[in-house]
């Protein structure tokens, strides 16, 4: 998300209008990008679920030693903000 920041106020500085001439979207939703101006949209994922699978597959590691590399998913959510779709049409 601090790239995110970083890009809007890169272009803010070149004139470049976030949203109107680019969208620009992060991960993590970090509280800052809620204070951001404009506000930044980002991916959101469960960190309950996150830290529950990391919990779970450290203590199968140690109890049962290296195994295959497993991929966990977890859900996430969209937090659509102003800086993809400007203040007027963000959702309620």
């Amino acid at each position: 998300m601090k790239a995110s920041r970083t890009l809007a106020e890169s272009c803010h500085e070149a004139g470049v209008r976030v949203p109107d001439d680019i969208a620009i979207a992060g991960f993590d939703d970090i509280p800052e990008g809620r204070y951001h101006t404009p506000t930044l949209t980002t991916i959101a994922p469960d960190l309950g679920a996150l830290t529950m699978s990391v919990l779970d597959l450290l203590i199968r590691r140690i109890e049962g030693g290296a195994g295959p590399a497993e991929r966990v998913e977890v859900p996430w959510s969209l937090q659509v903000r102003e800086s993809t779709v400007g203040e007027t049409l963000r959702p309620a």
